[in-house]
């Protein structure tokens, strides 16, 4: 299921997903500029979940979510993108998520499967891609967005 990394140095350009699977700062209604101009090209998206462990990291400016490979559920969002949904928006997208060319950003994007209503997708999903801190949160039911609720906590802005 953590498939889809491209070995260091390859130069050919992202593919552009069809469908990205959001589970934190990025939701919608997340008060950040990336997250307003991302879902002005998602279509609404759909409750889905994907295998993982989720964990809270905080920082000067919020929590952030970190998924991470293990045998848990994550909760989050399925969204098709749209037509105008274009390179220039990933790559807005990646840079928020610290995406690097080598491999060694704090995320990278996946293929992953999500499981929905309408079935198993294929989605685009943010993996963290480094060491946990010490200090991360696991997040027990996997759901980011009532973690934050659940404890009083404000998201990353």
């Amino acid at each position: 299921m953590w498939s889809r990394r491209l070995p260091a140095g390859t130069e050919a350009a992202p593919a552009l997903p069809a469908r990205l699977f959001l589970y934190g700062t990025l939701l919608e209604g997340a008060c950040n500029a990336v997250a307003v101009r991302l879902h002005r090209r998602l279509v609404p998206g759909v409750p889905g979940r994907v295998a993982g462990q989720l964990y809270a990291i905080q920082e000067s400016q919020g929590w952030y979510p970190a998924l991470v490979p293990g045998s848990g559920m994550v909760r989050g969002m399925v969204h098709a993108v749209r037509p105008d949904f274009d390179a220039d928006c990933l790559a807005v997208l990646d840079a928020y998520e610290g995406l690097r060319a080598d491999g060694l950003g704090e995320y990278r994007r996946d293929s992953i499967v999500a499981l929905t209503d309408e079935g198993e997708l294929v989605v685009d999903a943010y993996i963290y891609n480094v060491a946990l801190p010490a200090e991360a949160r696991p997040v027990p039911q996997g759901d980011f967005a009532a973690y934050l609720a659940a404890n009083g906590l404000t998201g990353f802005r």
